[in-house]
């Protein structure tokens, strides 16, 4: 996934992956974090990448900003279902 952040700086699926990967296999919090927040700069309202900072967030203890993202993970959500009503 590195070489396509290689060929596109802004995939933000790669990104998504990178960072989930970085946190469960390396626990490497702050790389991780850093990623998830260079990929929600491409696409703010990334469900996925929000769920993944919140659970990284959680397991920190960092209560009040993994709230924060799960509240944008809901109110996504709700977004994207509306549209595709």
């Amino acid at each position: 996934m590195r070489k396509v952040l290689e060929l596109d700086s802004k995939h933000n699926e790669a990104m998504r992956y990178i960072g989930t990967s970085v946190k469960q296999k390396l626990d490497k919090f702050d790389e991780a974090l850093e990623i998830f927040d260079k990929a929600l700069e491409i696409v703010p309202e990334h469900v996925y990448v929000l769920l993944h900072k919140g659970l990284l967030l959680l397991k920190l203890e960092r209560y009040n900003e993994a709230l924060s993202c799960y509240d944008k993970v809901i109110q996504n959500s709700t977004k994207q279902c509306r549209s595709t009503v």
